[in-house]
């Protein structure tokens, strides 16, 4: 779509299509800062304040991404961090939802790190509006915008003993976004990851259109997975375990730098001063603070499997989250650690773990957690 090309050098190309002007003005109106990366040009309202690595954090989650799909990477990406109240947008009408979309290569969002939007762009959105939402959704593994809602992802749809998880054919012929069930997509999509790896379902991801019926989906489908479409979402429905030897399908967090121990205890703690420290991902100013955000990602290594007292102390607001960086998504667990809980003992099988750190961008606060084996 057209809009994908519009940028403040708009104007060269208005000179030649008059009979556009009115409905492009406000396109031409809004002025940007810019930051270019080697993927991604990151393009922000000057009423906004970008954390130090955010715009490389925006580059490095493209290339991971589509590197772990193995697919091209797409030139001329660009993410607009600008306001999102409805009207704020300048893209058509019903496009964009007040959080966010993304079109062609361009990706706006209210936030300024937004991974499900970014996914978008970096892998394309050429496909069945059920995989494009649920890729998409199950890249994200843990929504920061919308922490209450952690069923967003595939990594927590929970199977309730003696009930079967939804059906994945019921949105899956939709039409358009907005008549998909994120949660189940995602999930789903996960699950097709998870037992047959990301090298097939990209390329299911390329066989199916936009249009495609049921029947063609199932047809490309067999002829990919060499499996029916309908068997493997009734495996989906029913639950069944994870395989013996999964892919691997991470939370993007677990790229991030290893800490090591000292001796017998871990620990890790840090100042989130968002505008100096180019390890601190996020930025402020949105309306009513609703999508600020400054967080740090680290990785440690659990070395034995046991009981571990794992504790958390942070300034007033501040969290923490971690999770395992191996095993099946859907078994995986994640902690999240604040004022109302603080941690204590915890059984930690071995491996790596990813750690997030959380605070308000807008004045530098301090976080850590720390690890020690219980005797």
């Amino acid at each position: 779509m057209f809009i994908s090309q519009l940028y403040r050098h708009c104007h060269a190309g208005l000179r030649s299509r008059v009979v556009l002007l009115a409905l492009l003005l406000s396109a031409c109106e809004d002025e940007y800062e810019v930051v270019e990366g080697d993927l991604v040009l990151f393009e922000y309202s000057p009423e906004f304040t970008p954390c130090a690595g955010n715009a490389a954090a925006l580059d490095a989650l493209a290339l991971q991404t589509v590197e772990f799909f193995g697919r091209p990477r797409r030139q001329g990406l660009r993410y607009t961090w600008r306001s999102g109240t409805p009207e704020g947008f300048w893209v058509p009408k019903g496009v964009c939802s007040p959080g966010g979309c993304a079109t062609g290569g361009h990706a706006f969002s209210a936030a300024p790190f937004h991974v499900h939007e970014l996914a978008h762009v970096a892998l394309g959105t050429g496909s069945k509006a059920f995989f494009v939402e649920g890729i998409a959704t199950a890249v994200t593994f843990y929504d920061d915008l919308f922490e209450t809602s952690r069923s967003l992802s595939g990594r927590y749809l929970d199977l309730v003993p003696g009930q079967e998880l939804p059906d994945p054919r019921e949105t899956m012929g939709s039409l358009v976004s907005r008549g998909v069930d994120y949660e189940v997509a995602g999930a789903f999509v996960t699950f097709l990851i998870v037992r047959h790896g990301p090298a097939k379902f990209s390329d299911f991801y390329d066989r199916v259109g936009v249009l495609d019926s049921m029947a063609q989906i199932r047809a490309a489908f067999r002829r990919v997975y060499e499996v029916e479409l309908d068997d493997e979402a009734d495996a989906f429905m029913r639950g069944d375990p994870c395989p013996d030897e999964p892919f691997l399908f991470l939370p993007p967090e677990c790229e991030s730098p290893d800490i090591p121990w000292s001796d017998d205890r871990w620990s890790f703690g840090a100042v989130l001063a968002c505008e100096e420290d180019e390890t601190v991902v996020g930025g402020y100013g949105t309306k009513n603070g609703e999508f600020d955000l400054a967080r740090r990602a680290v990785t440690f290594t659990v070395p034995d499997a046991g009981l571990y007292d794992v504790r958390y102390a942070g300034d007033l607001g501040t969290e923490a989250r971690y999770g395992p960086c191996f095993g099946c998504p859907w078994d995986a667990y994640d902690s999240r650690l604040g004022d109302d809980f603080v941690g204590g003992y915890n059984w930690l099988e071995p491996g790596v773990y990813y750690l997030v750190l959380y605070g308000d961008p807008s004045s530098p606060q301090s976080a850590g957690l720390s690890i020690e084996p219980v005797d």
